[in-house]
């Protein structure tokens, strides 16, 4: 998850001067990879505590954290002009190039500690809200294809229900991209005091109540300019989904032939 959508992700929560501090950021990303948090402070008018706060609150350790995240996306940056839209091959590349990350950032020891606990597990319940919602019906889908059931959770009304409702023997899969969520957080929140196990699929690096997680996994995003074009992570999410189910797919048969 880029730097810039941390900061759009905590809006909503910023004070009168934050709100200041995002929209100078936003318009002088050049300026934060090349200054001290003092100039920025300076340029912001306001205190380098304030800007201090302003970074820890959009998920960043400090402002040094906050400088090298932002140096990095603007080095990695695509910028994709109204003219090269209209190429199809330019968007295939776009979803092949984050594509092409899962293998190497889907660790061995994630996929296997994974599949334990869905093997491992009396109730298997998969939330997913708004676009991730179908994520979660494709997950218990393609689960069900194995011979796992599961309960797709996608009405945000009875969220925090069914997490309260699990058990020390259940597993319960989040599948959210901001892992911001008001509903999200509040189901991890329950799912964890209900002692049940929790999986986290995000592409926020710097999602909260990292003590409530057992396992998660950070989704690659892209990074580039969107004026122009509209890309959706969701095609990550369901080749995740994919690369998940035939690791435990292959558990299941290894636990098979040890049967015979």
């Amino acid at each position: 998850m880029t730097p810039i959508q941390h900061i759009q992700l905590h809006k909503d929560e910023f004070t009168k001067s934050e709100l200041i501090i995002m929209d100078y950021i936003l318009s002088n990303l050049h300026d934060i990879s090349s200054y001290p948090i003092s100039t920025i402070a300076e340029k912001c008018k306001v205190s380098k505590s304030a800007l201090l706060r302003f970074c820890q609150k959009c998920g960043f350790q400090g402002y040094s954290e906050f400088k090298y995240e932002v140096s990095r996306y603007l080095q990695s940056i695509i910028h994709i002009t109204e003219g090269e839209i209209a190429k199809t091959q330019t968007i295939v590349d776009l979803y092949t190039e984050q594509m092409n990350k899962l293998p190497h950032l889907l660790s061995t020891q994630f996929l296997d500690q994974f599949s334990q606990l869905m093997i491992d597990a009396r109730k298997i319940k998969i939330f997913g809200v708004h676009e991730t919602g179908l994520s979660a019906q494709y997950f218990s889908y393609r689960l069900a294809s194995l011979g796992i059931d599961s309960e797709p959770v996608f009405d945000s009304g009875i969220f925090t229900e069914k997490a309260t409702m699990s058990t020390d023997k259940d597993l319960n899969v989040f599948l959210s991209l901001s892992a911001e969520t008001t509903v999200i957080k509040d189901s991890i929140h329950y799912a964890k005091e209900s002692q049940s196990h929790t999986v986290l699929i995000t592409q926020n690096d710097h999602y909260r109540n990292k003590n409530k997680i057992d396992l998660a996994f950070i989704l690659p995003a892209f990074q580039l300019d969107k004026k122009n074009i509209f890309v959706d992570s969701q095609a990550l999410v369901f080749l995740t989904i994919d690369l998940i189910i035939n690791n435990l797919a292959s558990h299941l048969r290894e636990q098979d032939s040890h049967k015979i």
